[in-house]
């Protein structure tokens, strides 16, 4: 915050609109509540700090760094537009507001801040420029600070700054969820095929089942879009612009591949064999009686695989949160697959047996159950290896 009020008023003001929260002291907060000289509180113990004009306009580039890593909290007080006067190299300077700004500015940039900065006159416009991202009023704003900038606030609330940053970040992480779970039936029918090809027995996908996968992928993947924002996303800190890969990271990639798809591989590959072992031996063979074998084979592969695709779905809802913060809607999904199964006897399924439904619910209880556990893990340890591999 910085302000031409006295460094008590800017306190004040700021401590209100909660710029310094309630739990965090200044140097003269601390000296007041010891009841010491403000000379003998160690500096580090103060969170927050207010400091004025004349005091900033001495220090180096490599002094402002300092403050700014030592204070997560900073108000700058008495910083008048055109009169103070410093002494820099030997000579008078004028430094204003907008310089101070500017100086600010660089000072967060060097240490890989993501800066905004608001600004409605022609005076604004060099800071600006320097700015991260550059905010003009749209009533107030001159033409010229319009075209510096790089969103235009129509009505002037400031407010609409937070909401727009809330809506940015939670497009992306929505775009970043539907990416990863259609990943996730990708890789597995891709291992599947593999799987069968390698080993030589027969495939587990047919040509209706595979189509019917693709689309509920397709309906599951929108869905993820319009998914609400999760209570710690304006928590989190900025992603890194200069990092053009941020949407497809390698633990998005690990997350896919070797957690869920192995799961949904080997739970559809469990359901195929646990059929083919109840349903093969000491029969006399027929044609009609290896395909229906065979279209048992298939239904059970594909439900069993569409079944860990819900879970997929209720999985990727959050990427941090809990499952149960979230609501749930697979209605769509269990129609689909009752009428495939049930209702449209094509060539390449075949009416599912009830106690078939038991494999590929207990693997998916195993599979919320392990997710629950790294998200909590995310959750309370954000620097731990869990975190670091598997967060998206």
């Amino acid at each position: 915050m910085i302000t031409g009020d006295n460094a008590i008023t800017a306190k004040a003001t700021a401590r209100a609109v909660n710029i310094i929260s309630n739990d965090s002291e200044t140097i003269d907060d601390i000296a007041e509540r010891l009841g010491i000289p403000v000379e003998s509180v160690n500096s580090s113990d103060a969170k927050a700090c207010v400091i004025q004009g004349n005091d900033l306009y001495n220090k180096s580039p490599e002094e402002i760094d300092a403050l700014l890593n030592n204070y997560a909290e900073i108000v700058f007080a008495r910083i008048s537009p055109r009169d103070k006067v410093s002494i820099a190299e030997g000579k008078y300077e004028i430094i204003d507001k907008e310089r101070l700004r500017s100086m600010l500015c660089l000072a967060c940039q060097r240490q890989g801040g993501i800066v905004t900065i608001t600004g409605e006159g022609t005076n604004d416009v060099p800071a600006l420029q320097q700015a991260s991202v550059k905010v003009v009023m749209g009533i107030a704003g001159t033409n010229t600070c319009k075209q510096a900038g790089d969103i235009l606030l129509v009505h002037d609330n400031f407010a609409s700054i937070l909401t727009g940053v809330e809506q940015g970040r939670l497009l992306f992480a929505n775009l970043k969820k539907s990416i990863v779970y259609t990943m996730t039936s990708n890789i597995a029918k891709i291992m599947s095929l593999l799987i069968c090809l390698l080993t030589t027995v027969p495939l587990a996908w047919g040509i209706i089942t595979v189509l019917c996968i693709d689309f509920i992928n397709i309906t599951g993947a929108i869905s993820l879009a319009y998914e609400k924002a999760e209570t710690d996303i304006m928590k989190r800190p900025p992603r890194n612009p200069k990092n053009t890969r941020s949407i497809v990271v390698f633990s998005s990639i690990l997350l896919a591949s070797s957690f869920i798809g192995i799961i949904q591989v080997a739970t559809g590959f469990f359901a195929y064999f646990l059929i083919m072992i109840n349903n093969s031996y000491g029969q006399q063979w027929n044609d009609e009686q290896r395909k229906q074998l065979e279209f048992s084979c298939y239904t059970a592969f594909i439900i069993t695989v569409i079944i860990c695709q819900w879970a997929t779905l209720i999985i990727f809802k959050t990427g941090r949160d809990s499952i149960l913060q979230q609501a749930i809607n697979m209605r769509f999904g269990a129609i689909l697959v009752a009428i495939i199964s049930y209702i449209i006897y094509n060539n390449t399924t075949y009416p599912f047996k009830f106690g078939w439904w038991y494999p590929a619910l207990f693997y998916v209880f195993l599979m919320l159950i392990f997710n629950e556990v790294r998200k909590y893990i995310v959750r309370k340890h954000p620097d731990s290896v869990m975190a670091t591999a598997t967060s998206y």
